[in-house]
């Protein structure tokens, strides 16, 4: 679930690009993380697959380009990665990173199979996610991030983060706990009590972080 930096330079890191260095994004929740950390670079949005993605990069369209670890691994363009970048530093986005496989509600044959294929701990890290997903209303483009994570004794840790766009403002909330639905909902409320409802989002859509929301 880790972003990269892919940059012609295969020494550069975010903390090395020059300033002023034009960073190709679409991804509002890229751009906001990288304005945090490095508030003298430009996003430059360019959309489009990964391999175009590249093209652009190769053709100096751009200066770096930041994506997917995981999509760049599966292109076989492992080695243009120059950094794989800490969750910390770009929180991945709600549900990143997990597989799930799905059949009709009354095809008990598959669903034994999927039962058996399953991951119990990524399971409730989904749930978690999922459910702190649609209590803030998000969407796959939104100006919200978070992950799940689950220790050797199945506590929970659940990280919600709602920012504006120009990463000006960021609310970083975690809680910990064993049940998942109930963690994600305690993460709302705290993001909700640090006035994430406030935060500017983009004109399309907005977040649903009203204290009635929290229910």
């Amino acid at each position: 679930m880790r972003d990269a930096l892919v940059h012609l330079d295969p020494s550069m890191t975010l903390e090395s690009l020059p300033p002023g260095s034009a960073v190709g994004t679409a991804s509002i929740r890229r751009q906001a993380a990288l304005l945090r950390v490095r508030p003298d670079i430009l996003p430059a949005p360019l959309r489009g697959p990964a391999d175009a993605r590249l093209l652009a990069l190769d053709s100096g369209e751009v200066d770096a380009l930041i994506l997917a670890s995981s999509g760049l691994d599966r292109l076989g363009q492992t080695h243009r990665i120059c950094e794989r970048i800490s969750p910390e530093r770009l929180c991945p986005p709600l549900g990143a990173g997990i597989i799930a496989l799905q059949c009709r509600n009354d095809d008990e044959r598959s669903k034994a199979v999927a039962v058996d294929l399953g991951h119990r701990a990524t399971t409730v890290q989904a749930i978690a996610e999922r459910t702190l997903l649609q209590k803030m209303d998000g969407f796959c483009n939104g100006p919200l991030a978070g992950y799940c994570t689950t220790d050797a004794h199945g506590m929970l840790t659940l990280r919600g983060m709602v920012f504006s766009p120009d990463g000006a403002t960021v609310i970083d909330v975690r809680r910990t706990g064993t049940d998942p639905a109930a963690t994600a909902l305690a993460v709302h409320r705290r993001l909700a009590r640090h006035g994430a409802g406030d935060v500017p989002a983009p004109p399309h859509r907005g977040l649903d972080l009203s204290p009635d929301a929290q229910a």
